[in-house]
């Protein structure tokens, strides 16, 4: 949230787009970031927060039936609906197997990034956009008061 909350003050986007690749998605022959739809969902469930207009795009994801099991998650969470996590019987229903369910299993990969390496990270993120983009612009406060 804090890398988004940067971008987002040095941009200050009227809209915004998200490109949804699920090859960081766990199981993903080419990936390796062993994340989960949930992690994707919360994701879009913070850029979403902006209340901005939002176009989310596929892309990646080799893994194609955990892939379809991640768009649909997200659609669902863009609609804010819950879903079963039973997958309904359909032409390509043997490829979900032997879980049979919409929820993508992580695998035991340990994460080996570091707290102190994640906020390193954060930093030059920040001091990029700063350096690249100039500081943010200054915020105008909001008005509390009424016209009448």
């Amino acid at each position: 949230m804090v890398t988004l909350d940067a971008v987002c003050s040095h941009f200050a986007p009227d809209a915004v787009v998200v490109q949804c690749g699920a090859d960081a998605l766990a199981r993903d022959p080419h990936g390796g970031a062993n994340l989960t739809e949930l992690a994707y969902c919360r994701c879009v469930g913070l850029v979403l927060e902006r209340a901005k207009p939002t176009l989310l795009l596929g892309g990646g994801g080799y893994n194609h039936t955990n892939t379809a099991r991640l768009w649909t998650c997200i659609t669902a969470r863009v609609l804010n609906r819950s879903l079963s996590e039973d997958i309904p019987e359909h032409d390509d229903f043997d490829d979900y197997a032997p879980e049979y369910t919409l929820p993508v299993k992580k695998t035991l990969i340990k994460d080996p990034n570091q707290k102190s390496y994640l906020d390193d990270i954060i930093g030059r993120i920040k001091d990029n956009l700063t350096q690249y983009i100039g500081p943010p612009p200054p915020q105008v406060p909001k008005s509390t008061e009424t016209s009448t």
